[in-house]
C-alpha cells in the first residue's frame, strides 16, 4: 500500500523530508546572498521555484529561474548567488549502485 504525504518549506533554509536514502532541503536565500563552494556526497537536483539565481560547478554556470533545474554526481564543487529573492528544492539522494 502506498502512503501519499504532503510536505512544505517554511520559507527558511530547512529540510522538509529525510530518510536514509535522500533530503530534500528548501534553501531560501535572498537576494545577494550567495552559498559558498561546496560539495555533497549525494547525487543532487536543484530545481527552482522562485527568482534567479547563478549556479557555478567546475567549468559550468547557470541562470536558474522556475522552471529550470540542475543535477549533480556526488561530490561536485558547485557555490550559488541569489539575484533576487529566491527558493530552491535540492534533493539529495543515494542512488543504488
Amino acid at each position: 500500500m502506498t502512503i501519499m504525504r504532503e510536505y512544505h518549506g517554511n520559507g527558511k533554509i530547512s529540510n522538509i523530508y529525510e530518510s536514509p536514502s535522500q533530503i530534500i532541503t528548501n534553501l531560501v536565500l535572498p537576494a545577494g546572498e550567495a552559498l559558498p563552494t561546496h560539495h555533497a556526497p549525494y547525487h543532487v537536483t536543484v530545481v527552482s521555484v522562485k527568482g534567479e539565481t547563478i549556479f557555478k560547478g567546475q567549468d559550468f554556470e547557470a541562470h536558474l529561474e522556475p522552471g529550470k533545474l540542475i543535477q549533480m554526481t556526488p561530490d561536485e564543487l558547485h557555490s550559488l548567488t541569489a539575484i533576487t529573492d529566491s527558493e530552491l528544492m535540492v534533493i539529495k539522494s543515494k542512488l543504488a549502485e
